[in-house]
């Protein structure tokens, strides 16, 4: 940065000085002068004037230059307030990128002796990641001719520092284009902003989570199962829902002051799995005991989880009354079931079996029938051939009704004398009917 100085007043040309001299002397001329010697009075005279308007002129050109150098030493003082001492940096940069001049700011914003920075790279105080976009908005300058304004890191010992900078086409003496460059400290705007950022941030987070425990409480108190959180330290109940309330009869704040064991019916049992916290219990079968002394069988899912940056085990319970219930039931019908498929089994076994039977009686009576009729009437073997064939009959009638019970056959309504079927079911019951038996 130059600076042009104007005096406060023009500087003084020879005639003005003669005529400020003359009228000095005209003042002065009624003083004593030295003796001109043996010069003419007239020369004397003429020469001594001369000489006391020049001395004049002397003490008036020396005033002038005081007067000129104190306020050069002014100009000088504002130009090191104004330039090296403001409150921004001021480089000028060449096309080459080398810096030509800075201020003290700049040299301390570059943490670098002023002294040193001319004739070096910009990009050598740039931080590595960002000196690619210091040199392309210095390249974007000098084509354009545009001002360019961007936000860089430098690379200081303490870390990055951010700065703004403001960059501007001139040209020196020469006519040579030159980029006088702005440099503005924002390192406590981005410390703003990055605190800003994770404050929000940190809102969001804290926003987050707590919806995450909202929904977290909503689902923990809506689950059918009786859901609690245990400590596995000394198995202590540190949270349950409100259905654990219902399914164990305590109010919540009485299940706060239970142990996992304290709500078992197999307190050793509970108390060791408890105690695995690095593993998933996945359906395990206990028995608990309700508040009442009730004892249920309940199956049971534990999970270890973390709380607080604190171990804990996420047990899920659901009572298996109904459940063992209605698998008893279903044994039941099964069993039942079987049951009737074996009848089945057997009805379709004895219908095939009376049918066989009833086919081979058929054949019987008929050679029967054949043989009484080949015999005379009334000789002993005729006799017994009848008797035969007439308890093949009954069998082949017996055979009949067995297949109406099994409904294979259609029956048919008619009077029943029983008398009758007394007397020829008479032989059969005593063919059945054992010995030590007296009708």
């Amino acid at each position: 940065m130059s600076t042009t100085h104007k005096p406060a007043h023009p500087a003084s040309t020879g005639d003005d000085l003669r005529q400020k001299a003359e009228k000095i002397f005209r003042k002065k001329r009624d003083l004593p002068s030295e003796d001109p010697g043996k010069l003419p009075p007239d020369e004397t005279r003429r020469i001594l004037h001369e000489l006391q308007v020049h001395q004049i002129e002397l003490e008036l050109q020396n005033e002038e230059l005081r007067r000129v150098q104190l306020e050069l030493e002014a100009t000088r003082t504002r130009y090191f307030d104004l330039y090296e001492l403001a409150p921004v940096g001021y480089c000028t940069i060449s096309s080459k990128g080398q810096i030509l001049e800075a201020n003290l700011t700049a040299a301390t914003l570059l943490e670098a002796d002023k002294s040193l920075l001319a004739k070096r790279p910009l990009t050598a105080f740039i931080a590595p990641d960002d000196q690619t976009t210091c040199y392309l908005q210095l390249k974007n300058l000098f084509d354009t001719g545009q001002p360019q304004s961007f936000e860089l890191r430098t690379a200081r010992k303490d870390g990055p520092f951010w700065l703004q900078l403001t960059a501007n086409l001139a040209q020196d003496q020469s006519g040579e284009p030159l980029c006088r460059l702005t440099l503005h400290d924002i390192s406590r705007l981005k410390q703003a902003e990055e605190e800003l950022r994770a404050s929000s941030d940190r809102k969001m987070a804290e926003e987050a989570l707590r919806e995450s425990e909202e929904r977290y409480r909503q689902l923990f108190e809506s689950a059918s199962d009786a859901i609690f959180l245990i400590s596995p330290d000394n198995c202590q109940i540190i949270d349950a829902n409100k259905k654990a309330s219902e399914l164990y009869g305590y109010t919540h704040e009485e299940l706060l002051t239970k142990t996992s064991m304290d709500i078992s019916a197999e307190p050793e049992q509970t108390y060791q799995r408890t105690l695995e916290t690095q593993t998933i219990h996945d359906h395990d079968i206990r028995l608990h005991r309700k508040k009442d002394g009730t004892v249920l069988p309940v199956e049971i899912t534990a999970q270890a989880v973390v709380l607080k940056e604190k171990p804990a085990m996420l047990v899920a319970v659901r009572d298996t009354t109904e459940r063992r219930q209605a698998e008893e039931e279903k044994t039941k019908l099964e069993a039942l079931n079987w049951q009737l498929q074996k009848r089945e089994s057997l009805r379709r076994m004895a219908g095939a079996i009376a049918h066989h039977f009833n086919n081979r009686l058929g054949v019987v009576i008929g050679n029967l029938e054949m043989a009484i009729d080949d015999l005379p009437r009334g000789v002993g073997p005729a006799y017994s051939l009848a008797t035969a064939l007439q308890a093949a009959k009954k069998a082949a009638e017996v055979s009949g009704l067995l297949l109406t019970y099994l409904g294979q056959t259609t029956g048919r309504c008619e009077p029943l004398d029983l008398a009758e079927t007394c007397r020829s079911t008479l032989p059969l019951l005593l063919a059945a009917t054992p010995k030590t038996i007296n009708f």
